[in-house]
């Protein structure tokens, strides 16, 4: 059998589970671990660590497990707006702007001209819509930015 550096089965597993919030929304951690069969303290470190980073949080709604005596599980909750990022998508002479949450729904969203009277592209103009963007829904936090082109581009050719 392989074995797999524990930062990549740490970080698998915290994929796995975000998936899941992504797909279910709400979750108990026994849920989870019925889903995915994994250890009940590892899913307590990974809800840990998502709990300090604000993707999921509890409910305060109590929920019974059909199976066994015990205490009542708490019901977890995905929150989408924990984070965001800018997305930029060149079409021909436009720039369709838009600040997504986690689940990819637009938060907000902006379109532009991409050059100016003499077809030049102006990075200024782009780096201040990313920069209002970001300032506008400074709430979400932005991890990053993605960039679509339409094809690949080549100045020298002016293709």
């Amino acid at each position: 059998m392989e074995a797999f550096e524990p930062n990549y089965i740490k970080a698998q597993n915290r994929k796995l589970v975000f998936d899941l919030f992504m797909s279910e929304n709400e979750l108990s951690r026994a849920d989870i671990v019925k889903k995915t069969n994994m250890s009940f303290p590892t899913v307590m470190k990974i809800i840990d660590f998502f709990i300090s980073r604000n993707l999921v949080h509890d409910t305060g709604i109590s929920v019974s497990s059909s199976e066994g005596a015990g205490r009542k599980g708490r019901l977890l909750r995905f929150n989408p707006d924990a984070y965001g990022a800018v997305g930029i998508v060149f079409e021909g002479k436009y720039i369709n702007m838009g600040y997504v949450n986690l689940k990819g729904e637009t938060i907000e969203s902006v379109s532009m001209n991409s050059g100016d009277s003499s077809g030049n592209f102006r990075l200024s103009k782009l780096l201040g819509g990313i920069g209002k963007l970001i300032e506008n829904n400074k709430n979400i936090p932005c991890l990053g930015i993605g960039i679509g082109l339409p094809k690949v581009v080549n100045p020298m050719k002016k293709q």
